[in-house]
């Protein structure tokens, strides 16, 4: 019975891995606090794995900040992050395409690879 099992678990992390270790992401100015669990941002994100190394001041304090992002394209990154789809309830046009071209700058910026 124990070998049945074994062969239905699987290789992914457990929900227990992200239960612990939020950090929290500082984002425009006037800033806005996202909190963040760490794992998934460093899985996902060079820029933050490299920035939250404990030499770092990020690293150490847990913080990042992108002072010069706006939260409702940090907001979707998010999105993508924690569910790897993107939504957009932009209507097809412009603002639509202007909006998915910040939101890959901003990808490009946390070094994710993925988005």
């Amino acid at each position: 019975m124990a070998a049945a099992l074994e062969d239905h678990r699987s290789d992914k992390d457990s929900v227990r891995d992200y239960a612990d270790n939020i950090i929290k992401v500082n984002v425009g100015e006037p800033k806005t606090a996202f909190p963040v669990h760490e794992k998934i941002l460093r899985q996902h994100s060079e820029y933050s794995e490299a920035a939250l190394k404990d030499e770092w001041q990020e690293g150490q304090q847990k913080e990042i900040s992108l002072p010069d992002q706006a939260d409702g394209h940090f907001s979707r990154f998010l999105e993508w992050l924690y569910t790897r789809r993107i939504a957009c309830k932009l209507p097809d046009g412009v603002a639509r395409h202007v909006n998915l071209a910040k939101l890959y700058v901003l990808g490009e910026r946390l070094l994710a690879t993925g988005l």
